[in-house]
């Protein structure tokens, strides 16, 4: 399969034109009659994602992030962004991004029913699907007849959701279902962990600008990644506890989807049969590093 009609697969689940303004999603390197044979998967384009994509074999790397989120004045190898470009050319990969595009499609119901929603409305509405709800033809529709139905009975279409648990449950109960659902090494709260949550907001990735989105929406627990000091804080005063889950913590699932997504692909789709699917193995970019405390309850003397 050429990446030009790779391309147009991946508009059918969900098109570039649905991406925030401000987004950068789509082809960031690459030369559209290139034939894809192998698919590496991540959620970003490191410097060592490009190393196990080579030995994969890949000619594609399909990632949730975009590697260019604004313009670049040169590319050299001396640039950390440029090494990346260089390395990619050189090694005849390419490189595509499904970033507030998949987000507004799937990102959401993803993480919705990791944590067991319901009812919800999304955070930030997406004007042009709602507008648009009809844009997809025959073709998709034949193709992926379950994903497209639910599509159209979706009563809004958006990035982020606030919805309902099913019963109540506290805070530090929460965080330990977002620990165990999304496999992730620990997770930061603001606020008290024993309060009892009926309503909760969610945004995966960075989502401290719609805190007080969430609070005017009535959510008593706002799930997200990248908030700062300030911002739980303030949000705690304002009558909110936060979970911050990184923005790792709530996006990686990225890979393990678009891997059953693809495979998928691969028993429908013309010419998608023989190409070959990898995914990076999911890996926190940070750690994570405790104070030992002993039986006794007395910290002990690292030093």
């Amino acid at each position: 399969m050429k990446l030009v009609e790779f391309i147009k697969e991946m508009n059918k689940i969900c098109p570039e034109y649905y991406a925030e303004d401000w987004d950068n999603p789509g082809l960031q390197i690459g030369d559209l009659q290139q034939e894809i044979k192998a698919i590496y998967l991540a959620l970003d384009l490191k410097e060592d994602t490009i190393i196990n994509a080579i030995k994969c074999n890949a000619d594609l790397i399909l990632t949730h992030h975009p590697l260019l989120f604004r313009p670049i004045k040169k590319v050299t190898k001396e640039d950390f962004i440029g090494k990346r470009i260089y390395s990619l050319i050189e090694n005849h990969i390419a490189h595509y991004a499904m970033h507030t595009n998949f987000d507004a499609f799937f990102m959401r119901e993803i993480i919705d029913k990791k944590l067991g929603l319901k009812n919800t409305i999304p955070i930030m509405n997406n004007s042009l699907l709602e507008k648009d709800k009809n844009i997809f033809d025959n073709e998709y529709e034949n193709s992926y007849e379950k994903e497209y139905k639910a599509f159209r009975n979706r009563s809004s279409i958006g990035i982020g959701s606030v919805g309902e648990l099913e019963r109540e449950a506290t805070v530090k109960e929460i965080a330990e279902k977002i620990i165990k659902e999304f496999k992730v090494s620990s997770v930061r709260i603001f606020g008290d962990e024993n309060r009892k949550i009926k309503k909760v907001g969610v945004l995966g990735g960075s989502g401290k600008s719609e805190i007080d989105t969430a609070i005017s929406m009535g959510a008593s627990l706002y799930i997200s990644g990248d908030v700062d000091h300030h911002a739980g804080l303030d949000a705690v005063e304002k009558g909110i506890s936060i979970i911050d889950a990184g923005h790792f913590g709530l996006e990686h699932v990225f890979t393990s989807y678009m891997k059953k997504r693809l495979s998928y692909m691969k028993e429908k789709v013309k010419d998608f049969s023989e190409i070959k699917i990898e995914e990076e193995e999911p890996k926190e970019p940070f750690t994570t590093i405790y104070e030992e405390i002993n039986f006794n309850g007395r910290r002990n003397n690292l030093w």
